[in-house]
């Protein structure tokens, strides 16, 4: 993630705002309710619950009665009151799957008051849950709060929201002895899961759990994972949990002695699968993997002002100092919540969002803005939702999300919208003498001019129609064809792509070598892949005479050298990688792949797949991958050992019994209807169907130019991952001057 701040959709002005919103909801296929409510003016919705309940303890404050919750009554001024009217015939109900959730509530003597902000973001689904309750045991009023961060499915977090503290509540010792309570109560929250799901071996859903605990003038925080708390104390920020990570030391020697091991991918492992090291559920790494928490205890004294309880999907985005400099511009905790979801949505958060704000008043009075909500059944404040009123342009964006009204694509702010999110690292990359295009590193400029552009950390708003820049236009000696390429980092944190562009002549006969290679568990093998899987190729004695055969050999034998080169460090990093090649041999083209990068053909006028995707869940793959011992299951897609999403690569040492890289090859003859044929790694097929890429071929002004228009739509269609593309286009004797 890029460290320039994007300003949030507020503050950024209603034009980009409601831009990048709709941006958003038209990649993800979504219409949601997003979040623009009008300030000030006009007021706002006022509702009233019957809560009662205090914090004994506290100073000043004394046993409270029972919780309960009477009718809630609404009030709304004339002017919201026929927005309301207006808007319901539009909108559709409201729901966690069509926009962002947001509410509170306070206790009745105002020394304690929340806010809840929950939005799936640019997730494909919403696996966060939280769980708000208020409980009377032994006229001792308890507060419990919760936020629960699902992975592999939402199981796991709805299991926690639902039981998680309605068996602790029910623990002999919880008032007497309350953390061993909550330790035991865990330790029994997660066997009573993992059994509920015992009978489904496809699924291994897990979850977080960061959780405070309120009895009397006692705090007691919880958390299993890196889902966080975090204060706000005598003025400073102040952690309340440690994220558990695979990588800390104390996690690393208990897995480690346990008999597991730690490898290092995007992002530290628990064998190479789970980004935490401890967690609900997660049957398959048990025995590493466990939810004994981590517990805090505080006394509530006046230092203490405000307690966040987040997903990562808040804190991979914002410091804990940023966030309790938010915090302090707020005012109460629902605004702090709403606020907090909102400016980590605006800086790129690629997560689900959850946070829950409690703020300590301390005598203090309940001022207005502390608004109190009627409860759920489950104690948890009703959620209010988004909607579109906010005014001017931004409320008129936000409308049209949900009227599937377009707004004028002309208008300057969304004309820079690509800018103000770009992680921008396009590359100007010239091909050396022998075509082989230099690494995209991101550590220094490439050779032969360029270099990477970067927006302007310093300025709110970077220039406006930021240039999609890639490789120079290549063209054979005898003008048969000709060549463009574009490479661009995009959303992911580092670059794992690689391509390689060769001429070379063998016999008297010309041959072109093109390849995209998408590295996964970083760039190694892919880099290894560009630099010797063609030098290895054209040297095969049966390259010319039976190119086909060579072309097996040599990717088995590639792969092999790779993962010899290493054996010396598979214990801690286990790169692997995709390819999809093209070799020209006179007018015969073979297309040989490993992976789900693609190879696409214009052919007289349509799209013409030249590879299949290896995916796990494709039948003859499967059947192979169950036949020598593997399984394939569904995570957030199709895994092999719910590992790896590709069923064939190179390197990969841990799975090479099931993932082999075997290449399938397809030979045809380049004839008078063969236009242009584009290699790209997943990163642009993510988002753009075959037919999308024929289309937007057909109307540019030569490969160089079709390269980088790919890469730019693959990018402003919000893929996530590095996006590389080669294009070829065949002139079949006619002139490239044009070109």
């Amino acid at each position: 993630m890029s460290s320039r701040r994007a300003p949030s959709p507020a503050a950024a002005g209603g034009g980009l705002a409601g831009a990048l919103l709709r941006r958003m909801a038209r990649a993800a296929g979504l219409r949601a309710l997003v979040g623009i409510e009008a300030a000030g003016r006009g007021g706002r919705v006022a509702v009233a619950a019957g809560h009662r309940g205090g914090f004994p303890g506290w100073p000043g404050v004394g046993c409270g009665s029972s919780s309960s919750s009477s009718a809630a009554s609404f009030s709304l001024t004339r002017a919201q009151a026929r927005r309301a009217a207006g808007s319901a015939a539009r909108t559709r109900p409201p729901s966690e799957s069509n926009g962002w959730i947001t509410g509170g509530s306070a206790s009745e003597d105002g020394r304690l008051s929340w806010g809840f902000s929950s939005f799936k973001g640019r997730r494909p689904s919403m696996e966060d849950r939280f769980s708000i309750k208020i409980e009377t045991i032994d006229r001792q009023t308890v507060g419990l709060f919760g936020v629960f961060d699902g992975h592999g499915g939402p199981l796991a977090a709805e299991y926690l929201k639902e039981h998680l503290f309605e068996n602790l509540v029910q623990h002999p010792e919880f008032l007497k002895d309350t953390k061993l309570a909550i330790s035991q109560t865990f330790l029994k929250t997660d066997a009573d899961f993992l059994e509920s799901v015992s009978s489904n071996p496809f699924r291994d859903d897990g979850s977080t759990a960061v959780t405070a605990i309120l009895v009397g003038n006692q705090l007691y925080v919880a958390n299993v994972g890196d889902s966080r708390a975090v204060a706000l104390e005598a003025g400073k920020a102040v952690p309340l949990s440690e994220d558990h990570k695979p990588n800390r030391k104390d996690e690393q020697k208990r897995i480690e002695d346990a008999g597991g091991i730690i490898v290092l991918d995007d992002t530290w492992r628990v064998n190479g699968l789970l980004a935490m090291s401890r967690a609900f559920g997660n049957c398959a790494l048990k025995q590493y993997v466990k939810a004994e928490p981590d517990i805090q205890e505080k006394t509530i004294d006046e230092s203490l002002e405000y307690l966040i309880l987040a997903t990562d999907g808040l804190w991979d985005v914002m410091r804990n100092e940023d966030v309790i400099s938010q915090l302090k511009a707020q005012d109460g905790p629902e605004a702090a919540a709403m606020k907090l979801t909102e400016v980590a949505h605006s800086r790129l958060s690629l997560d689900n969002i959850t946070c829950l704000v409690l703020e300590f008043h301390h005598e203090k009075s309940a001022s207005s803005s502390l608004h109190s909500f009627p409860l759920l059944r489950n104690g948890a404040a009703a959620p209010r939702f988004f909607s579109s009123r906010g005014r001017g342009r931004a409320g008129a964006l936000a409308k049209s999300l949900i009227e599937d009204e377009e707004i004028d694509d002309d208008d300057e702010d969304e004309a820079g919208l690509n800018d103000w999110i770009r992680e921008a690292f396009f590359l100007s990359i010239s091909s050396d003498e022998e075509g082989e295009a230099p690494s995209t590193r991101e550590s220094a400029a490439p050779s032969g001019g360029g270099g990477c552009r970067r927006g302007r950390k310093n300025s709110e708003r970077p220039p406006l129609r930021l240039r999609f820049d890639g490789g120079e236009d290549g063209c054979s000696n005898d003008g048969e064809f000709s060549w463009g390429y574009s490479s661009f980092k995009g959303k992911r944190p580092s670059m794992e792509d690689r391509f390689s562009i060769k001429l070379t002549t063998i016999d008297g006969q010309t041959i072109g070598l093109f390849g995209v290679f998408d590295g996964h568990c970083g760039p190694r093998a892919a880099e290894y892949l560009k630099q010797h899987l063609f030098e290895n190729l054209v040297k095969h004695p049966k390259f010319l005479k039976d190119t086909k055969l060579a072309i097996k050999q040599t990717f088995l034998k590639i792969d092999a050298d790779f993962l010899h080169s290493t054996s010396s460090d598979r214990l801690i990093r286990d790169d692997g990688s995709t390819a999809v090649t093209a070799i020209l041999i006179g007018n015969r083209l073979y297309v040989a792949n490993v992976g789900d990068s693609r190879a696409v053909a214009l052919k007289a006028g349509k799209a013409v797949p030249l590879s299949k995707d290896h995916k796990p869940n494709r039948k003859d793959e499967r059947k192979r991958i169950e036949a020598a011992g593997g399984i394939v299951s569904v995570d957030d897609t199709w895994r092999v050992n719910r590992n790896l999403a590709v069923s064939r690569a190179f390197g990969n040492h841990a799975m090479k019994r099931y993932v082999i890289a075997n290449p399938d090859i397809q030979e045809k003859v380049v004839g008078e209807g063969f236009e242009y044929l584009v290699l790209a790694s997943d990163g642009l097929w993510d988002v753009i169907r075959n037919e999308d890429v024929v289309s937007l071929l057909k109307g540019q002004d030569g490969p160089k130019v079709a390269a980088m228009k790919l890469t730019e739509v693959a990018h402003s269609r919000f893929t996530l991952d590095n996006v590389t593309c080669i294009v070829l286009q065949f002139h079949h004797g006619k002139s490239t001057n044009s070109k």
